[in-house]
């Protein structure tokens, strides 16, 4: 008796031990995708997903390639480049927890923060913010997909009262004129 309580009592701690082994590890990198309406297509990134007691811990790392550096309004950004526009990636500076459920993805959404501006304008003004928003298609294997909203990023001057919250609301968003833009859609795959 007690032999079978002990074989069963390590059956199931090796069990639960190698269900948390495969919880930590991470999926498969995603490539983080910018389209354009004429259906050009920039890869600007890789999105590594960890499961979570919580969901999935969010990851994103910028590829250098597409980049050019620029020094604007006394800071240096990485852009995006074509005749139309610059797309400027915007860091956001500060506290993120980067997790993400199936529902709720404004942590990735803030990794992928951005500044349009002409090619031929001084400096950059944070007025012209772009924000993708994000859905997640049959999660966890499926794309994550978004469109970009304008929004006004000077909200992101000073830190939010409460670290943990993000100032960028619904309210701040607005849709934007997929014309007027040069990458407006988003797929994470």
């Amino acid at each position: 008796m007690f032999r079978r309580i002990k074989l069963l009592t390590t059956t199931v701690l090796l069990s639960a031990f190698g269900a948390a082994a495969c919880a930590a590890e991470s999926l498969p990198s995603r490539q983080i995708v910018l389209h354009s309406a004429q259906g050009e297509q920039q890869v600007i990134g890789q999105l590594t997903l960890s499961p979570t007691t919580a969901g999935y811990k969010a990851e994103v790392v910028m590829d250098d390639q597409p980049y050019a550096n620029h020094f604007l309004s006394m800071r240096p950004f990485k852009c995006l480049e074509s005749e139309k526009q610059l797309l400027c990636h915007l860091p956001y500076p500060y506290k993120n927890e980067k997790q993400i459920s199936h529902d709720n993805l404004i942590d990735l959404e803030y990794q992928l923060l951005f500044i349009r501006k002409a090619p031929n304008d001084y400096g950059i003004n944070p007025w012209f913010g772009v924000y993708y928003k994000l859905q997640w298609q049959d999660p966890p294997e499926g794309p994550i997909t978004g469109q970009l909203y304008e929004t006004n990023m000077d909200i992101l001057a000073a830190p939010p009262e409460d670290p943990g919250s993000k100032p960028i609301t619904a309210d701040e968003l607005y849709e934007a004129d997929a014309a007027e833009h040069w990458l407006p859609k988003i797929t994470i795959r």
